[in-house]
């Protein structure tokens, strides 16, 4: 009995080190289109001026001596995601929670496999980075769902005789958060003295979704070249809803897609644990060859990214 426990824990953790593989793989990537990101990154990072200022003035001065100055690609990932995602910690917090999860996961494999439980180690590192990517998914949804009320809201209180400035104000103060706190901090940052265009520009930064750049590279050509700036909310607003229905539509018609995409990645492990507590004499002819349960495990993530591929529509 022992030696099928030890075989289905390389399995699942062989298995997990492909899945956490992939998942690490589309951290580092993104979810939006890299032409189309790059561009608008471009252009609300400020490359084509001198005048470039970020979020980092507000960091702690000790969070900047402990990064250093020639930062690691992690670091500056991890920077990034902490400021997408609106978790107020450190860099130093999110290492040290990784190393934890990390040991705490060797500590179980540890009990049920002894030395193969420090397999299980690699396992935790990423569930700190797992958990800002869900925070940052979902403080983007909100961002996107909220920013058409918003340019309406902008558009009254421009029409009524409000400056911009005055109105993103006035943003801060009327919504909820995650557009609330963005907004305050533009107003911040302009009253600290920071110019407006790279208030403007961090904002789009730090939001990191589409909607809210192609607010910002508004404002930016608006203040360049001048016009109704009214007319610019009023038709970025519906732009932007006729979009939303348009992801809505998309969603319900892919449905299908993504419930069959779950129901073949989740069948074989499902099988495989079935067939292990119900009928373990048939399947202990598949657990005493290691190797064909890691190619098993090797095709379910390559499997796994393929789907993910096919399924996923970006728009």
């Amino acid at each position: 009995m022992i030696p099928l426990l030890i075989s289905l824990l390389v399995f699942v953790s062989i298995s997990a080190v492909v899945f956490v593989m992939s998942q690490s793989v589309t951290v580092w990537a993104g979810g939006y289109p890299a032409t189309l990101r790059s561009r608008l990154r471009d252009l609300t990072s400020g490359k084509a001026t001198n005048n470039t200022t970020t979020a980092s003035i507000f960091k702690q001065e000790s969070e900047r001596l402990w990064t250093g100055d020639n930062r690691a690609m992690t670091t500056r990932m991890i920077e990034r995601l902490l400021e997408e995602s609106g978790v107020e910690t450190s860099v130093r917090t999110i290492v040290i929670l990784a190393i934890g999860c990390g040991v705490i996961s060797s500590a179980l494999g540890f009990l049920f496999a002894g030395i193969l439980g420090i397999l299980l180690f690699p396992l935790g590192l990423p569930i700190p980075l797992f958990y800002l990517k869900f925070q940052r998914g979902r403080r983007r949804r909100k961002l996107s769902r909220q920013l058409p009320m918003v340019l309406q809201f902008l558009g009254r209180a421009v029409r009524s005789g409000q400056t911009v400035p005055a109105a993103m104000n006035s943003v801060a103060k009327a919504f909820e958060a995650p557009i609330a706190t963005e907004f305050a901090l533009c107003c911040d940052q302009q009253r600290l003295g920071l110019s407006r265009d790279s208030s403007l520009r961090d904002l789009g930064a730090r939001g990191g979704v589409m909607e809210l750049q192609m607010f910002v590279v508004a404002l930016l050509v608006q203040s360049r070249s001048g016009g109704d700036i009214v007319s610019v909310f009023d038709n970025l607003s519906k732009t932007l809803q006729r979009r939303q229905k348009f992801e809505q539509r998309l969603q319900s018609l892919t449905a299908e897609g993504r419930m069959q995409a779950i129901v073949l990645l989740a069948l074989p492990i499902l099988t495989f644990l079935g067939l292990y507590f119900l009928s373990p004499d048939y399947i202990e002819t598949l657990i005493e060859r290691p190797m064909i349960l890691v190619a098993a495990a090797a095709a379910q993530g390559l499997g796994t990214l393929w789907i993910k591929s096919i399924v996923r529509i970006d728009v």
